[in-house]
């Protein structure tokens, strides 16, 4: 289980700078020309990180963790109905 451990940090990270760099177009798109595809991809793409990594806190047992992951998860679906 512990040789999952490095990929599974580099994935998670990935995911983070990819959440990162669309969710800055997403902010600069809707200012500059009213655009919400770009926020609406980072918001997608925050949403799925936060799901896995809610499933590696619970299978880690650690539920105080997961809880607290999943308001920011709650927080991002909100968002993502904002974009609709």
């Amino acid at each position: 289980m512990e040789k999952f451990i490095p990929p599974s940090l580099l994935l998670v990270i990935f995911m983070e700078v990819i959440t990162v760099t669309l969710s800055l177009i997403g902010i600069y798109n809707l200012i500059q020309f009213n655009d919400k595809a770009f926020g609406y991809y980072g918001l997608v793409i925050a949403a799925i990180t936060l799901l896995g990594l809610m499933i590696g806190q619970r299978i880690a047992k650690d539920y105080s963790g997961a809880m607290l992951i999943t308001v920011y998860f709650i927080l991002t679906v909100f968002g993502l109905f904002l974009m609709q």
